[in-house]
């Protein structure tokens, strides 16, 4: 009886961790981005890409890759109208690379499907944070804070890609990728252009097996 029980609590165990892996995911659509970039799925788990705004773009997976979908075949640009959507689920693991065809240079994804079994490895952000959270932009004339420092720390070696909108905008003004270190670190941003007003830096980091971690937030503040 006792090793019944114990056997029973095992694959329970076993069955926690693997769906604690990832999870059928949606990936927005918008103004030339795909956000989140990287997505983990267990085999027979689905992506779904959700427009957030009209544009012609397409979800077209790369040559040679683990899986094959187009959202939209034939269509040279294809209209996708706000709220439209497009899924796919993958059954193989291994990491599948994508892109828009009327984009290819700024829209790119990745969507990893684990293999079973796989423990999670994703890196973890802690301690985002804008430092100053108010500072001023490249156009002010007097100021004492000009541009600011977003500090974090990782749990492991991984590229952070950040992205700055205007609270409550899903629309990225500002992207760009750091080089992270286990441990902390800050990445200089000017805020050259930027209106002011209260913004947000996304920060999502992924390691060089293609695995991204969740997504935090770093709130900021340009004055005149």
């Amino acid at each position: 009886m006792v090793a019944r029980t114990m056997s029973v609590a095992l694959l329970a165990f076993v069955a926690t961790s693997a769906s604690a892996l990832a999870a059928p995911q949606t990936v927005n659509v918008g103004n030339n981005f795909f956000s989140p970039e990287a997505v983990t799925v267990n085999p027979g788990e689905s992506v779904t890409w959700s427009s957030t705004e009209s544009g012609s773009h397409s979800i077209t997976s790369e040559a040679g890759q683990p899986a094959a979908f187009e959202s939209d075949p034939g269509q040279a640009f294809p209209s996708r109208p706000a709220g439209s959507s497009f899924a796919h689920t993958f059954d193989v693991a291994g990491t599948t690379s994508y892109f828009c065809r009327v984009h290819p240079g700024s829209m790119r994804g990745r969507v990893i499907v684990a293999a079973p079994g796989t423990p999670a490895d994703a890196p973890v952000l802690t301690g985002v944070r804008a430092d100053p959270a108010t500072f001023c932009n490249d156009r002010s004339e007097e100021c004492e804070e000009r541009g600011t420092r977003i500090r974090f720390s990782l749990s492991k070696d991984a590229v952070v890609r950040i992205k700055v909108r205007r609270k409550g905008s899903d629309k990225t003004l500002k992207s760009f990728k750091v080089a992270g270190k286990a441990g902390k670190n800050k990445a200089r941003f000017a805020g050259k252009g930027l209106e002011p007003g209260d913004y947000e830096a996304k920060l999502t980091a992924t390691d060089a097996a293609g695995l991204a971690g969740k997504t935090k937030t770093a709130r900021l503040s340009v004055e005149e």
